[in-house]
């Protein structure tokens, strides 16, 4: 499945706004989603370094290293404010800058 994924980085140069801009990439993927918690689901994926990550599956966004630590941080969490969470953040990943992967990675991830 084609996956369009995205993070925030840094980009000191933005006048006015946010430093911290979104931007992503689209990635093929055979794994599927996973239930997170609170009608959530997460899709793992491998960069190319070995290194795995969780992707909200409605959003897209990079929300964790795997699916057990995702989880974990939803305990102590409402399903309100999961919901509110990802609400704020949605918006930001329609407007991610879209990059190839190879640029994605070397840029977002070290």
């Amino acid at each position: 499945m084609k996956l369009k994924i995205w993070t925030y980085r840094y980009n000191p140069f933005v006048m006015g706004g946010s430093v911290w801009q979104p931007f992503g990439t689209e990635i093929e993927t055979a794994n599927t989603p996973q239930p997170l918690g609170f009608g959530h689901e997460g899709i793992e994926i491998t960069d190319p370094k070995g290194k795995t990550y969780v992707v909200h599956a409605a959003t897209g966004a990079l929300i964790g290293p795997d699916i057990a630590t995702v989880k974990k941080d939803m305990e102590g969490c409402t399903k309100e404010e999961i919901d509110e969470v990802v609400a704020k953040h949605a918006d930001a990943g329609k407007r991610a800058e879209l990059v190839t992967p190879e640029e994605f990675w070397r840029l977002g991830r070290k």
